[in-house]
C-alpha cells in the first residue's frame, strides 16, 4: 500500500524511523527541499526539522514541491468513512484490480489492492458486508482493526459525555452529546477555526484557547502566534484527537503548551496580562455554562494585556437562540471591564478588547 502526499498532509521522518505516528517517509528529497527551503539537513528532518522556516518545525505539505517525498502509511489504524467504503465497493463491483482512496481522512492517498473480490486494507481483509456498513453511515468514521470496523467514538468518565468523530469536506468534526463542535453548515471545522483565528486580528505574542476538543484552533494559532497556550477539560477529547489524522500537529508543535484541566480553574494560575489575546470557543451554553459567566469573563478580563483582544464564539446571530445568546454575553463582557464590544457574524461570535488602561 503506497501513500502519495496532498496538498496539505503534514508528515516528518527518515527512511528507516518514523517521527509522525501516521507517516513513515521513506525518501526525502534534499535537493527538492534546498530549493524551497534553503540549506536543508536530512539529518535535522528526523528532529522535528527544526532548520525548516514552517510552522512548529513540522514539514508543511502546501511548502513541498510535488513529488518530493515518498510515503507508506504506517502507525496508524487505517480509517475509513462512506465516501472510501462506497468507492471500494464500486471498485470490487467494476472488476478493478485496485482502487485509491484516503486512509486518513483525506491527508494522503493510498492504492488498495483487490484480488478475487477480496479488499485488503493496511494489508488486511475487509469483507463487503463491513464496508457496506460504514458506507450506510455517513455521520461515522472507522478504524480498521483486525479487518473490523470499530467507529471512532469515546465516552468520557469524567464529564458524561459521549463523543464522534463525523467527516466533513476537510478535517472531521467531534459531536460532543449530540452537538457538533464546528460548524459545518456552508462552511468546514477549518474553515470554521480559521474564521476565528481572524477575528483576534493581527498576531503580537501569546494567545490563549480556552477549550481545545481537536486542537484545530490550537494548530491554526500556532502558525503564527508566538506562543499558545490551549486548555481541555475532557481526556476523552484528547483521547479522540490523538487518533484523528488532522490533529496530530497539536501534539508536535513547539509553540503549542497542552493544559488538561478545568479552564476557569487554571486561568487562576496565570499572571495578569499574561495574554495578547484570547479565543474563547467553549460548548454550547446548555453544556457549559460557567464558560458564559460574568464572573470567568471577569477572569479573561484579568488575563489579558491593556489592549487584549477577546474573540468569543456564541452560535447563529440570525437564530432566535442565538441572538438571545449574544445579546446576554455583550452585557456581561462590558460589566466585566470589556469595551469595544462588536458581533462578529462571519466566526458566529462576537469580539472584545480590554481597555489600554484600566
Amino acid at each position: 500500500m503506497q501513500c502519495s502526499p496532498r496538498a496539505d498532509a503534514t508528515c516528518a521522518g527518515s527512511a528507516r524511523s518514523a517521527w509522525s505516528p501516521t507517516f513513515r517517509v521513506l525518501t526525502l528529497d534534499a535537493a527538492a527541499l534546498n530549493a524551497e527551503h534553503g540549506d536543508v539537513n536530512p539529518a535535522a528532518a528526523l528532529l522535528r526539522l527544526q532548520r525548516l522556516p514552517t510552522p512548529g518545525g513540522v514539514l508543511d505539505w502546501k511548502r513541498m514541491p510535488t513529488g518530493a517525498a515518498s510515503v507508506r502509511c504506517g502507525g496508524a489504524a487505517p480509517i475509513l468513512t462512506h465516501r472510501e467504503a462506497r468507492a471500494l465497493l464500486d471498485a470490487v463491483q467494476r472488476g478493478r484490480e485496485s482502487a485509491i482512496v484516503s486512509l486518513d481522512l483525506g491527508r494522503s492517498e493510498a492504492t488498495v489492492s483487490i484480488a478475487d473480490g477480496a479488499i485488503r486494507v493496511g494489508g488486511v481483509p475487509v469483507s463487503a458486508a463491513t464496508l457496506a456498513g460504514i458506507a450506510g453511515a455517513p455521520n461515522k468514521c472507522f478504524r480498521i482493526v483486525d479487518g473490523e470496523a470499530r467507529p471512532m467514538a469515546v465516552f468520557s468518565a469524567s464529564t458524561g459525555w459521549a463523543r464522534t468523530l463525523w467527516p466533513t469536506a476537510d478535517a472531521p468534526t467531534t459531536v460532543v452529546a449530540g452537538f457538533p463542535m464546528h460548524r459545518v453548515q456552508g462552511t468546514t471545522p477549518l474553515r470554521d477555526s480559521r474564521a476565528k483565528v481572524r477575528a483576534l486580528g493581527r498576531p503580537r505574542g501569546r494567545v490563549l484557547d480556552t477549550a481545545t476538543g481537536l486542537g484545530y484552533t490550537a494548530i491554526e494559532l500556532a502558525k503564527t502566534w508566538r506562543q499558545v497556550d490551549t486548555v481541555e477539560i475532557d481526556p476523552a477529547a484528547l483521547e479522540l484527537a490523538r487518533l484523528n489524522p488532522w490533529s496530530q500537529p497539536l501534539f508536535a508543535h513547539r509553540n503549542i503548551t497542552l493544559h488538561e484541566g478545568d479552564v476557569a480553574v487554571l486561568a487562576r494560575t496565570f499572571e495578569p496580562g499574561a495574554f495578547a489575546a484570547v479565543l474563547h470557543d467553549p460548548p454550547t451554553l446548555s453544556l457549559a455554562g460557567a464558560l458564559y459567566g460574568g464572573a470567568f469573563y471577569a477572569e479573561l478580563h484579568r488575563l489579558l494585556k491593556p489592549g487584549g483582544r477577546l474573540f468569543h464564539y456564541v452560535g447563529d446571530p440570525d437564530s432566535r437562540a442565538g441572538a438571545r445568546a449574544t445579546a446576554g454575553v455583550l452585557r456581561r463582557l462590558a460589566h466585566a471591564g470589556f469595551e469595544n464590544m462588536r458581533r462578529y457574524p462571519r466566526a458566529f461570535g462576537v469580539t472584545a478588547v480590554r481597555p489600554a488602561r484600566g
